[in-house]
């Protein structure tokens, strides 16, 4: 093992020829930029990993064999993404300090290779809300006594899931971000880890039905917490006593945890802070929201992080098996001479049977003369033989001259005595022969009107604009 003392880590070596200079105008406001240049959470991993790295015999600066020695003592006891961080951690502060980087070095690229292909393990992922999942969260919280402590997690559980947000960001909420508009409410960001160069992100949470509006949830909270400065999530003591300062972003994943235990969830080990992102992507993906609308209320600026939520969202309801097992089961049912006599057609087949547009379909549920099947989980509605047949009839009445108000009235009497339907038909059979009688008038003044014309040898005027005039 290399023996030399080691260096510390937080320490700043400039090796270049401007150092002198550097430090004469003073190393302390350099000192600051350059912590300002990466994250604290950045900043805290990699100071874990040089631990890390030391403890196990490793000196800084190193060198390509040891290394490669440290990889191959921890390839087994530490997964290849964690054992990454830690060459990275290794290469920044190489870097930093002006020195050769061991890590670039093509031996410790390959051994590493080697590493993520022998131990590479799936990543481990938050499990995604649901919307029902965070009903069932709100919906306990409700039920219980009336507290300060209530509120706030009500706030927090839907403006972390509606707001797509990380738990960092909630927990800088502070007053002075909340911008209140008729409509709704915009959350300021100062800052966060898709805009670390702080230019201001901005999250909107509209109105919405109240049991489930995290604007509405917000303005409960800290009209009744009494907050008008500071943090907006805080900790609250065991007598309900609301502290200053702001809440730990440890004290989310123990929420959802507590919660998750609550409603009795079978996925709480899973649950975390990232919960609240990927549920609310998923979520909107499964219901077909628009691309750019989830990218920008979740503030993503990779279009590959968004797409991958979205396919997520949408393996099972928009997958390629849907048709193939929907011509599958029509071959069996035709090979073992089984006919469904109740089969089921989507609105596009309904609307080719029928020679219909799909519209007229969906116009006839706005008025109320067939049912909208309801939507299942997976795929898309379907109509039974009795909708399409209720459809035939519809189009029949009308070719009779019925309104859709008597469609409508001859569909309720389907149940009722039959002279209750005569007395309808009759009234509709006296409307067509008082018609028929307008008509015959009709047809009468239009035939004395072309004789009168034909006989008339003034060209300078036409006895059918005359009989016209007032």
């Amino acid at each position: 093992m290399n023996n030399k003392p080691p260096i510390q880590a937080s320490n700043l070596s400039l090796r270049n020829k401007d150092a002198t200079l550097v430090e004469r105008q003073g190393p302390e406001p350099l000192r600051q930029y350059l912590q300002a240049a990466t994250s604290d959470n950045t900043r805290k991993a990699y100071r874990s990993a040089i631990r890390q790295f030391e403890k196990w015999g490793g000196r800084l600066p190193s060198d390509r064999d040891t290394v490669v020695r440290y990889l191959l003592a921890r390839a087994e006891s530490l997964n290849p993404r964690t054992l990454d961080l830690h060459l990275t951690a290794i290469s920044q502060w190489h870097h930093y300090q002006g020195l050769i980087d061991p890590v670039s070095d093509p031996l410790v690229r390959k051994t590493m290779e080697g590493v993520r292909r022998t131990h590479g393990q799936p990543k481990r992922k938050a499990k995604a809300l649901r919307l029902e999942h965070v009903a069932q969260m709100v919906n306990h919280l409700r039920q219980l006594p009336t507290t300060k402590k209530k509120l706030r997690d009500i706030a927090l559980v839907l403006t972390g899931f509606f707001g797509a947000f990380r738990r960092s960001e909630l927990v800088a909420i502070r007053y002075g971000d909340l911008v209140w508009e008729p409509e709704g409410l915009l959350i300021r960001l100062s800052s966060s880890k898709t805009d670390q160069q702080a230019s201001g992100l901005v999250r909107a949470l509209p109105f919405g039905a109240p049991d489930c509006c995290p604007a509405t949830a917000m303005k409960n909270w800290i009209e009744l917490g009494g907050i008008n400065e500071g943090p907006v999530f805080r900790p609250i003591n065991r007598w309900d006593k609301i502290q200053p300062k702001a809440l730990n972003p440890s004290a989310i994943n123990e929420l959802l945890k507590t919660l998750g235990n609550a409603c009795q969830f079978d996925f709480v080990p899973e649950l975390s802070s990232h919960s609240f992102r990927r549920g609310l992507s998923t979520s909107a993906a499964r219901e077909r929201v628009d691309f750019e609308l989830i990218k920008k209320q979740g503030g993503w600026k990779s279009d590959a992080t968004v797409w991958e939520y979205i396919e997520e969202g949408q393996q099972l309801s928009n997958n390629a098996t849907h048709i193939l097992m929907e011509k599958m089961a029509v071959s069996y049912r035709y090979r073992s001479g089984k006919r469904d006599m109740n089969m089921t057609r989507t609105i596009s087949k309904v609307a080719k049977e029928l020679a219909i547009n799909i519209e007229t379909v969906r116009f006839y549920e706005r008025r109320g003369l067939i049912e909208q099947p309801p939507k299942p989980e997976l795929g898309y509605r379907h109509y039974p033989d009795e909708t399409v047949n209720r459809i035939r009839f519809i189009k029949r009445a009308q070719e009779l001259g019925f309104t859709l108000e008597e469609i409508a009235n001859l569909l309720s009497l389907n149940d009722r005595p039959c002279a209750q339907v005569q007395e309808l038909a009759e009234y509709k059979l006296s409307a067509v022969m008082e018609k028929i009688a307008d008509l015959k008038r009709l047809e009468s003044a239009l035939k004395a009107l072309l004789t009168q014309c034909q006989s008339n040898n003034d060209d300078s005027h036409c006895p059918i604009i005359d009989s016209l005039q007032p």
